[in-house]
């Protein structure tokens, strides 16, 4: 008996450690175009989840009126659907926040989501003899960067230099006031710029999609434009990606990135060099707002140190050049900081894909395995290759990623791709698999 009570005593401190609940929202922004009439555009969702042990339950508000929450709380796992009510808003860009808090200890708690609403005119109908929605300048304009137009309505996205990853925002398509539903094909004039799905019938949501890699750093500009079923223009939006600073900046102009800093996993070493370009070095650099996590200090130009405390920490830091006199420049910044239990890594099976086929037949399909342990976390998958497409492309672990080939266009001969899969603050993340394709005659 005294055996038992001893083991039991000796387990017990374990055990009540280890019901930690940890708030987890599948996303920090929401993006909302739209140039419909609708009160309610359509919805996007946010999946909240317990990445922890124990119970944990829930409460989302907002800062801005527009922004409508459903249900405003709940438990683990939920989904929080978020829609925009346009009311009378007159066209503009608006920005709000949404916080979900824990009810009861949790780490990671509170969580924000900010969430930006582009309003534009809607496009009129195609049987109007009428210009469309607006005009759009040209993606390959020679005018200097600093003379170009930044109309309302435009998608602006960002990404850092070298990344391969695809950055996205979210499109609606409204009907114009009175009319029918309309037929519509979405057309890209640029390669690395991708409208999924490129048909629909309004009103409907697609997702614009980026792909930087192989950009060089600065702006890239491309139109995608929607026509109906005659051709007829519908709606022309600009999109304008950053690659590392803004293009616009001089090279000698003193700047921080905006591309964010990577997560922090708690009680694992961290450094990560503080993203500083132009000006002239060496630099000051100093936190002149917010706190950073704890165990995590500033010093030479860099972020280093020990993350302590699970959460999202904000701070804005402030860089000085050594030019006479100096330039300055401050940069809202946030540190994730995750708390990965033991035995949990990312792992990807198979590590990796071989697929063959006859030109004349059906394209093969294989699937891989995304799995992260006993805890569940978020995932995102990615290619670089065009012929591939991964359905679907994110998740919770455990998960599948089913591998689509589009040999459309590939003549007979061997194609090689890579799909990245990443799992924020899991051990082995980034996971990289080869695919090799074989096309016959």
């Amino acid at each position: 008996m005294r055996s038992v009570l001893l083991t039991f005593l000796l387990f017990l401190p374990a055990a009540a450690q280890a019901q930690i609940p940890v708030l987890n929202v599948s996303t920090a922004r929401l993006s909302f175009i739209t140039s419909g009439t609708s009160p309610f555009p359509p919805a996007q969702q946010v999946r909240i989840r317990n990445s922890g042990s124990g119970s944990l339950t829930w409460r989302a508000t907002t800062s801005a009126p527009w922004i409508v929450l459903q249900p405003a709380d709940g438990g683990t796992p939920g989904t929080l659907t978020v829609t925009v009510d346009l009311g009378s808003l007159p066209a503009g860009d608006y920005s709000g926040r949404i916080v979900v808090t824990a009810l009861g200890d949790a780490d990671d708690s509170p969580a924000a989501i900010d969430v930006a609403l582009t309003l534009v005119a809607a496009a009129k109908p195609a049987s109007e003899p009428a210009p469309v929605a607006r005009e759009v300048p040209s993606a390959a304009a020679e005018a200097p960067a600093a003379d170009r137009e930044s109309p309302s309505g435009q998608i602006r996205l960002s990404a850092p230099i070298g990344s391969r990853l695809p950055v996205t925002s979210a499109l609606e398509i409204g009907a114009p006031p009175g009319s029918r539903a309309v037929a519509w094909t979405a057309r890209s004039d640029q390669r690395w710029l991708t409208v999924e799905p490129s048909r629909g019938t309004t009103p409907s949501s697609v997702t614009v999609r980026a792909a930087p890699a192989d950009l060089k750093p600065g702006e890239a500009r491309a139109t995608v434009q929607f026509v109906d079923n005659a051709g007829t223009p519908l709606l022309v939006v600009p999109v304008i990606l950053t690659i590392g600073r803004d293009a616009v900046a001089a090279a000698a102009d003193l700047a921080m990135s905006s591309a964010g800093l990577p997560p922090a996993t708690r009680n694992l070493p961290y450094s990560q060099a503080i993203p500083i370009k132009g000006g002239t070095p060496p630099y000051d650099v100093r936190l002149i707002q917010g706190r950073l996590p704890p165990g995590l200090f500033l010093a030479n130009g860099a972020l280093s140190g020990v993350a302590r405390v699970p959460g999202l920490f904000q701070f804005v830091l402030g860089v000085a050049d050594s030019s006479a006199p100096p330039k300055k420049v401050a940069m809202p910044l946030a540190i994730r900081v995750v708390t990965i239990f033991a035995g949990t890594a990312l792992s990807v099976t198979p590590p990796a894909v071989g697929l063959a086929f006859v030109a004349t037949q059906r394209p093969p399909a294989a699937r891989l395995a995304v799995s992260s342990g006993g805890q569940p976390l978020d995932w995102h998958a990615t290619t670089d290759a065009a012929w591939l497409k991964l359905v679907p492309s994110d998740g919770v672990s455990p998960g599948f990623v089913q591998l689509e080939v589009n040999a459309q266009d590939l003549a007979a001969g061997t194609y090689v791709a890579t799909v990245t899969v990443m799992m924020e603050g899991a051990p082995n993340s980034p996971a990289r698999i080869p695919v090799q394709l074989t096309v016959r005659k």
